[in-house]
């Protein structure tokens, strides 16, 4: 276990695991509160089309995502509530729209050499300095901007209206919160991949509902279980030689089974 740890690519892919743990387990608590659990889907599928944008352009990748998925969570913010369709129209056409936008354009462009299975599914031992520089940046920056946020967000998510009425600016925390969303996915994306990315956010919230007793306790418990899962699932995948996104995701999961049975806190 010790020689293992002491490669590189392992404890980069466990720093990296840990940094982007901290943010997932914290948004996703609120993604259940506010059931909005298919907003991540969209915009990891959406950013499909990041990827490819950054392979074209000489701008950073990282870059180049976080900017469609800005682009997708403002869509999304636009039409909550005051569009013709309903919401999960909206959600069903930035999630696969994106994703079949995406994967056209990397099957037009083959000399971009953007792999779909690294974008899809992650490649976590594979990550670079520059990679992980993108991570701790994040880990660092996203608890900043919550506890800046988190009194009025909590009050948006229980009752828009008294929100209001306390002078909280409801769009400006909404946008904010949706720019976390988008920020944690594009720099997530290489790590765990698109179509996994979204159940690091549910998962480990839902098993720190099960005993956590206020807002505070769920948001920490569920960012310590995204931890495990990562360290967990790094290393019996490696052990196992499984694809490592896939088993941090059953990691995850089978810690939501465990705390169903669980007495509620």
């Amino acid at each position: 276990m010790i020689e293992l740890i002491q490669q590189p690519f392992i404890q980069r892919a466990l720093l990296a695991g840990v940094g982007l743990a901290i943010p997932l387990g914290v948004l996703g608590c609120f993604m259940l509160w506010r059931r909005m659990a298919f907003f991540s889907d969209a915009m990891a599928h959406a950013a499909l089309i990041g990827v490819v944008i950054g392979a074209m352009v000489p701008i950073p990748l990282q870059l180049a995502v976080i900017g469609v998925s800005l682009v997708a969570a403002l869509i999304l913010s636009r039409h909550r509530g005051t569009s013709a369709y309903p919401l999960d129209t909206w959600l069903s056409a930035v999630s696969y729209g994106g994703l079949a936008i995406g994967l056209c354009l990397i099957a037009l462009y083959p000399e971009l050499r953007v792999k779909p299975d690294a974008i899809l599914f992650g490649e976590i031992l594979s990550i670079t300095a520059v990679d992980l520089y993108w991570v701790l940046a994040i880990a660092l920056i996203t608890p900043l901007i919550f506890a800046f946020i988190w009194r009025s967000l909590l009050l948006v998510t229980m009752d828009e209206d008294l929100a209001a009425t306390s002078g909280i600016s409801i769009q400006t925390t909404q946008a904010l919160f949706l720019a976390l969303i988008a920020l944690v996915t594009a720099i997530g994306l290489k790590i765990i991949g698109a179509l996994l990315l979204p159940a690091l956010m549910i998962f480990p919230a839902a098993a720190s509902s099960r005993f956590s007793r206020s807002p505070e306790t769920m948001a920490i418990g569920s960012s310590l279980i995204a931890i495990l899962s990562f360290i967990i699932g790094t290393l019996v995948s490696f052990y196992l030689d499984l694809p490592t996104g896939p088993v941090v995701v059953i990691t995850a999961l089978m810690s939501m089974v465990v705390a169903t049975f669980s007495k509620k806190g």
